[in-house]
């Protein structure tokens, strides 16, 4: 049975695939080439490292400068014909379509998990869905992936892995829509330290490149929800390398996610992160760069100030303030004096907007952690707000 265009079997309730490799006579131009790559139809993406070898080809051919009809190179030919046979081998391939246990397990939580990653030659995510048991069990499965060929400009290795983390937030998105998962639940996993470095940074301070796709992810997830994971861990890596037919049927980890999402949180990837291991600086600002090694302090420094602890005198108190303009001003002094306190380059003069902005800012969020610990508390750690909350 036939369901968009892909095979369901009832009887095990499974997904599977079916095409015929071409015919003996068939000439391998990029027309031909690409007709036949079509009627292989996987929307869900199960296939993508196999198929993304195909994509790769293709655009081997258009560098290559054929014309629609014009035959391929010995080399293009031979690529093409390895990858027509494997077709063969796709009826092996058999995906769960339950994402669940049987009806007997009751699920407690589930939440969406992608993974993304990318290479010279392509990028792609894949998204799996994380189902935690009452029985103390676990269950990962695979959802959805996407794949796409790397530009044919060239671009460094953090910026495409940048186009890959746009990628798998849309991915997320849209299957969010259509999955019990929220997207303000879901995790982001990316072993790109340069992306996840600035994603927690202020998309204005870096390049016009990094800044458009840094602003986009950060309106819509919160950077707390981009983990680390190692390369060797990270199953977005199977496409990015491309991967036989034979090879895709054993490879556990494309099907079932990595093995640390049966364990629980404290026993995943510890998600470090830090400037001292981010390669790519020259995507800063150079203004906004000169700043940089004062950044992390000067936020630690803020943070302590910007709390509030009933168990002793707050200087910067809202209430000992007689006009909103006067506490956002003298909250953004005392921003600019620790800064200068750490860096050997001093701001001096009137305020500048973005000092301003940022004092507007923290004291908002210093605000609402007052009037909703609970509720901060709950979203800092991922978790669904009491039931009790206001804000429900």
């Amino acid at each position: 049975m036939k369901t968009l265009g892909v095979t369901w079997l009832p009887e095990e309730d499974v997904f599977t695939f079916k095409a015929n490799p071409p015919e003996e006579t068939f000439q391998f131009t990029k027309r031909n080439f690409l007709r036949k790559i079509a009627t292989l139809f996987d929307p869900i993406g199960f296939l993508a490292p196999f198929t993304i070898r195909a994509k790769i080809m293709m655009q081997e051919m258009w560098t290559a400068g054929l014309e629609w009809d014009e035959l391929c190179p010995g080399e293009l030919i031979n690529k093409s014909r390895e990858w027509f046979c494997e077709l063969e081998e796709l009826p092996v391939i058999k995906v769960s379509r339950c994402l669940r246990f049987g009806p007997e397990q009751v699920a407690l939580s589930e939440t969406l998990h992608t993974f993304v990653d990318a290479s010279q030659d392509a990028y792609g995510a894949v998204i799996y869905s994380r189902v935690v048991y009452e029985s103390g069990s676990v269950s990962t499965r695979l959802v959805a992936a996407k794949s796409k060929v790397a530009p044919l400009t060239t671009t460094s290795i953090p910026r495409l892995e940048l186009l890959a983390a746009v990628l798998e937030l849309r991915l997320t998105e849209s299957t969010s829509r259509v999955f019990s998962g929220a997207l303000g639940q879901a995790v982001f996993w990316s072993d790109s330290m340069n992306v996840l470095w600035w994603l927690r940074g202020r998309s204005r301070r870096f390049k016009p490149f990094v800044a458009n796709r840094v602003g986009e992810i950060q309106s819509l997830t919160n950077p707390k929800q981009w983990r680390y994971v190692s390369t060797h861990e990270n199953p977005a890596d199977v496409i990015t390398r491309g991967t036989r037919i034979s090879d895709m049927t054993k490879e556990e980890k494309w099907w079932n996610g990595p093995d640390f999402h049966q364990k629980e949180e404290p026993y995943w990837p510890v998600n470090r992160i830090g400037a001292d291991l981010v390669t790519e600086e020259k995507e800063i600002k150079k203004k906004a760069q000169d700043k940089q090694d004062s950044l992390q302090a000067r936020n630690e420094d803020w943070a302590m100030v910007s709390v509030h602890d009933d168990d002793q005198l707050w200087r910067l108190d809202p209430k000992r303030f007689s006009s909103w303009l006067r506490l956002i001003r003298v909250q953004a002094w005392v921003r600019r004096f620790i800064d200068n306190c750490r860096s050997c380059k001093r701001e001096t003069g009137e305020l500048k907007s973005e000092e301003i902005e940022d004092a507007t800012f923290q004291v908002i969020r210093s605000a609402q952690r007052k009037a909703f610990p609970d509720e901060y508390f709950a979203l800092q750690r991922q978790r669904e707000l009491p039931k009790k909350s206001k804000l429900l």
